[in-house]
């Protein structure tokens, strides 16, 4: 059993990647697919992992709480078939919370032989750790760091900036509300802003 980390920048292909993952084992009868993203993500369709270009994987349950995604599987577990493996998806991680919850829930899951695909963003829009992707680096197998280009200069993606002047850490939004930045222009970016405020 192992735990999967899928991180990167806004627009750098993590649901995308997480969705066809997602895809790929639904196709086969060996597995028993278990798929979790945050109620808090309600951008193009609740019930549903939907990427920006519109692609859809079905979810089993919008979790409010850590606990939720344990008591989902524990709920299941009698009716799994011994011979499938199982596997867990959760989407946008950096939203869910406590995150020692979510850490001791995936650990939990991990020594059940449950493998778990966690996909979020590294980053917050100011460049800081965000939520529990930091923590699930850590305890994570394999961590897949994805990046796209800076909608600035066409560099590598660092992280996303804030298209708007929502202050609030957690701002649910597409591209109209960020973009994604290199390094460089991400300094820029922000001094330009330290600037304004003073």
């Amino acid at each position: 059993m192992k735990t999967s980390l899928i991180v990167g920048s806004m627009f750098s292909g993590k649901s995308t990647l997480l969705n066809k993952q997602i895809r790929e084992v639904r196709r086969l009868d060996c597995f028993h697919v278990m798929v979790f993203k945050p109620f808090i993500d309600d951008r193009y369709d609740s019930k549903t992992i939907t990427t920006h270009d519109q692609v859809k994987e079905k979810t089993n349950l919008l979790i409010k709480h850590p606990l939720d995604i344990w008591n989902f599987y524990q709920e299941a577990k009698p009716n799994i078939n011994k011979n499938k493996k199982t596997i867990c998806f959760i989407d946008e991680c950096q939203f869910i919370s406590p995150v020692d919850t979510l850490v001791k829930v995936i650990r939990d899951l991990n020594k059940n032989k449950v493998d778990v695909v966690a996909a979020g963003l590294d980053m917050d829009k100011f460049g800081n750790p965000f939520g529990a992707t930091p923590s699930l680096m850590a305890i994570a197998d394999e961590v897949n760091k994805l990046k796209t280009k800076c909608g600035n200069c066409g560099e590598d993606s660092y992280t996303q900036v804030s298209l708007s002047e929502n202050k609030e850490i957690i701002d649910i939004g597409g591209s109209e509300s960020y973009m994604p930045v290199c390094k460089n222009c991400y300094f820029e970016f922000m001094e330009k802003i330290e600037r304004v405020a003073n």
